[in-house]
């Protein structure tokens, strides 16, 4: 039977209710804490065990964060106003049983008032609650487990003492009375078992069935300094899924970061293909008899090439952003570490994947360039050289020397030459 029911708002404390849960599994055991969504089996109706695992706990903790009181469904309805709303259900039930209900205020919430309650958890309002930060979050848990210690009797395996559920309270109640009663009178003990500060609890087996215990409040200490608002709690409530997702965020922001990358270098190439074939149009229009023509052709269709290839990586860093942000889903819907984990793995070879398609976007896009470069360079380099003019024959007699050797080849074959080259033969 579990000692310890966890009552939480998921919208308003999911984040805090599993670190609670965890630190409160680890000192009494996890088989005398419940928390919904990870005990109930599935195909069990969700209301009837959360009513029977109520009635058959000890001690409820009713974690209060700063939007517990005003939480509202999606027709705009404060869900505490709702009958069948389980948070409400949870309280009343524990109180309409006479368990012990000790209210645990997160995040700097406060203390409802008795009007701003629906009449079946009015009693909420008049309970001592437990405040804990996340400033103070390892001295606060301790000061509340400690508390449980007392209802519960021992920590892991020890058996529940029925008559020290009430009994320690009373206890209680009885020694900071005694004091008050010898510091201020008697009038100073009424005024602390006022009925805003009684805490419900099980009778003992022997006693009346509507027993109540009140508990007097000492005096407060030394105020310390306000808790900090409470941090961004991610969608999962256990602190091991919180890690993971944690790291599913940072995976997925990274591969964001190299899809922009790679669309970038995309665009760098794109533009480098649409300057080398305007190169390549111009030289053609130029020197469309040039004998480099071609090859100025073919370094261009290698630019377009590269960028088509810039454009491909880009597609593949976008649709590994597609997975990583899958995955980071997968893990937020985990309810067990293993999943999260495999999730996560996925996720992170998502994102090696889009980094390593910006790095291949980014290599297309330099070859790109640089090919460019070159065709402008070659373009600049053909236009500055001057026109070629076709050879103008010689209108003087043929010596000859030059006769003799073309027809014979029987004079100096050097001389023959520059004749020949003088006079275009």
């Amino acid at each position: 039977m579990p000692g310890i029911f966890i009552s939480y708002r998921r919208a308003d404390a999911s984040g805090w209710a599993g670190r609670l849960r965890d630190e409160l599994a680890s000192h009494f055991g996890a088989s005398k804490v419940f928390m919904d969504i990870e005990t109930i089996r599935p195909g069990v109706d969700f209301a009837k065990a959360i009513d029977d695992a109520v009635s058959s706990s000890d001690v409820l903790l009713a974690l209060t964060g700063p939007g517990w009181l005003n939480a509202r469904s999606s027709q705009g309805q404060r869900r505490l106003d709702d009958p069948d709303d389980f948070t409400r259900l949870e309280i009343a039930t524990a109180l309409r049983s006479q368990r012990v209900v000790i209210p645990v205020l997160l995040g700097g919430a406060t203390m409802p008032s008795r009007t701003d309650l629906p009449d079946d958890i009015q009693g909420l309002a008049r309970l001592q609650a437990s405040e804990v930060s996340d400033k103070r979050w390892d001295y606060d848990v301790a000061q509340l487990v400690a508390v449980l210690e007392t209802l519960l009797g021992d920590s892991k395996g020890g058996q529940r003492n029925p008559v020290l559920l009430a009994g320690a309270a009373a206890a209680v109640a009885l020694v900071v009375g005694a004091v008050a009663w010898s510091l201020s009178g008697p009038d100073a003990v009424v005024a602390e078992l006022s009925p805003d500060r009684q805490l419900a609890t099980e009778p003992p087996a022997a006693g009346p069935a509507n027993t109540e215990v009140a508990i007097a409040t000492p005096p407060p200490p030394t105020p310390a300094m306000p808790a900090p608002e409470p941090a961004q709690q991610p969608d999962t409530p256990f602190p091991e899924f919180r890690q993971s997702l944690v790291r599913a965020d940072t995976l997925a922001q990274g591969a964001r970061t190299a899809q922009d990358r790679a669309d970038a270098e995309a665009k760098r190439a794109q533009e480098a293909a649409r300057r080398a074939a305007d190169i390549a149009s111009r030289y053609a229009t130029r020197w469309p008899q040039d004998s480099g023509l071609a090859s100025v052709q073919g370094m261009a269709d290698a630019v377009g090439r590269a960028a088509g290839s810039a454009q491909d990586s880009a597609t593949q860093a976008a649709t590994a952003v597609t997975d990583t942000l899958a995955q980071r889903q997968a893990v937020a819907a985990s309810t067990r570490l293993a999943t999260a984990e495999q999730a996560l793995e996925a996720g992170r070879t998502a994102a090696e994947v889009a980094e390593a398609a910006a790095g291949n976007a980014a290599r297309f896009a330099d070859g790109a360039e640089s090919r460019a470069n070159a065709l402008q360079e070659r373009f600049d380099k053909r236009a500055s050289q001057p026109p070629s003019t076709p050879p103008v024959a010689s209108t003087e007699p043929r010596p000859k020397a030059i006769q003799d050797a073309t027809r014979f080849r029987r004079i100096d074959d050097t001389k023959a030459y520059d004749a020949i080259k003088r006079y275009g033969q």
